[in-house]
């Protein structure tokens, strides 16, 4: 009503606070209102990005994201090459969390029709890649590994850095921050900087307590690589007489 002037004043204010009250309860006439509202200029600045992601959000709730569900439910029957193959179809068709799902069932499960397929990695890394672009933060993670360890595409130090610095600014994902820490620490697709790579472990540390130990450990190492290094320098300086 308030969007349209229907029995109130138009206020496009008001209308973007109630549509955004009602998208947090899943209201799919708010998302679309909102994305509306965004891709037009109306009532704030235009987005085409924040637009696109409200209207995909619309899109994904028709009743076709039905086979969603079933593919949910088939795995968690234990029918895993069933849930596969209708998350790969689905992915096809854009469903972020289908592209998530499929790449995790191509990387981790074991049954014999999985070890069957053809480039079974190399399909996984584009799921992730897919999943990434639409912005799912844990795809970043798992690309910097893959580019990382050459799974399903070449071995890549520094565009797994890359994706582990995306995955650590944008998610504050504590997993990236360590592996950055490891890549500062022994040079690897990274300038070696132990200054950085202290910085990266305390902050992995300080956004997750499970990264606590882990990067207690490897700031002990570091210190230890330190003490070394200043021993062996002072060795360097002392003279015979």
């Amino acid at each position: 009503m308030s969007l349209s002037g229907v029995g109130t004043k138009r206020d496009y204010g008001i209308a973007l606070k109630h549509f955004n009250i009602a998208s947090k309860s899943g209201h799919v006439l708010a998302f679309y209102n909102l994305g509306m509202m965004h891709a037009g200029g109306i009532g704030v600045m235009r987005n085409c990005q924040t637009a696109a992601e409200l209207l995909k959000n619309v899109a994904e709730r028709g009743t076709w994201g039905n086979n969603l569900m079933d593919a949910h439910a088939l795995y968690h029957k234990g029918f895993v090459d069933s849930a596969l193959i209708k998350y790969l179809l689905l992915a096809e068709q854009g469903y972020e969390v289908a592209q998530t799902n499929a790449a995790f069932i191509l990387d981790r499960e074991a049954t014999d029709f999985v070890k069957t397929l053809k480039y079974r990695f190399k399909r996984a890394f584009v799921n992730w890649k897919r999943a990434a672009t639409q912005g799912f933060g844990g795809a970043r993670l798992k690309l910097g590994d893959y580019y990382y360890y050459g799974q399903g595409t070449q071995v890549d130090p520094v565009e797994a850095a890359e994706q582990y610095q995306l995955a650590s600014d944008v998610d504050h994902n504590p997993q990236a921050m360590f592996n950055l820490g490891y890549m500062h620490e022994l040079g690897i697709g990274r300038a070696q900087d132990m200054h950085l790579a202290k910085r990266y472990y305390d902050l992995a540390a300080s956004t997750s307590l499970d990264a606590h130990v882990p990067a207690m450990l490897a700031n002990s190492k570091l210190q230890a690589k330190n003490t070394r290094c200043v021993a062996h320098t002072n060795l360097q300086g002392l003279h015979l007489h």
